[in-house]
C-alpha cells in the first residue's frame, strides 16, 4: 500500500473520529432544550417518531427505537395519559390498534423543534462569513450521505403534514437512518 492512501486512511478515520464527537456534543448540547418539553428523552423521541412516521403499531414503534414492545408500550400509556398521543383500531387488522399525535403531540414536537433550531442558529450567527459559507457546504454534503431524500426544508416551510386517521408525509430520514435514543449518558 502507498504512503499516500494509508495518510488518506488515517486522516478519514480521524475526521470520522471528529464528525461522531460532534455529533455527540450537538445532541448532548440539545438536551437541555429538550428538556423544556417536560417529557423525558425516551418519551420525546418515541413522539416525534409517531408525528413524522405516524400512526403506526406500538411493535412498529418499538423497533424504530431500538426497544422491546412492552417498553414502548409504557411509553406509549404515559404518552397518552398526557394527551399526546392516542391508539385508535387499526383498519386493516381489528386485533391492533396505531398510535397517532393529537394536535396536543404535534404541538409539543413543533415547539421543540423550534427551540432546538433557534440552539443551533444562536450558535451559527457567531461564526464568520467563511464558516458560515462552509457549515452550509458540509451540511449539504453530509444531507446527500446521511439522508437520502434531502436536507429538512427551511423552517418556514412545513415539515410534516398530519391528517387526523391518515398518515403523514415527511421529508425527514427513513426509519433505518433515524438515530436511536442513547441508554448511556456517559458515552
Amino acid at each position: 500500500m502507498c504512503m499516500g492512501k494509508q495518510l488518506s486512511k488515517e486522516k478519514i478515520r480521524r475526521t470520522a473520529n471528529e464528525l461522531h464527537s460532534i455529533a455527540i456534543h450537538l445532541l448532548r448540547g440539545l438536551q437541555k432544550v429538550d428538556a423544556e418539553s417536560g417529557l423525558s428523552r425516551a418519551r420525546l423521541s418515541a413522539l416525534s417518531v409517531v408525528v413524522f412516521a405516524g400512526p403506526l403499531r406500538v411493535s412498529k414503534l418499538a423497533q424504530i427505537e431500538g426497544v422491546k414492545p412492552p417498553t414502548m408500550t409504557v411509553l406509549v400509556r404515559g404518552l397518552e395519559e398526557e394527551g399526546l398521543v392516542k391508539r385508535e383500531s387499526d383498519p386493516n387488522d381489528a386485533r391492533a390498534s396505531l398510535v397517532s399525535a393529537t394536535d396536543g403531540g404535534l404541538r409539543v414536537i413543533e415547539e421543540t423543534r423550534a427551540r432546538r433550531l433557534q440552539a443551533i442558529e444562536t450558535r451559527l450567527t457567531e461564526l464568520t462569513s467563511r464558516q458560515k459559507t462552509l457549515v452550509e457546504e458540509a451540511v449539504s454534503i453530509l444531507a446527500g450521505i446521511y439522508a437520502p431524500q434531502g436536507p429538512p426544508p427551511p423552517p418556514e416551510q412545513p415539515t410534516h403534514r398530519i391528517s387526523v386517521g391518515g398518515p403523514s408525509t415527511s421529508p425527514r430520514q427513513p426509519e433505518t437512518v433515524r438515530e436511536k435514543p442513547h441508554k448511556r449518558r456517559s458515552e
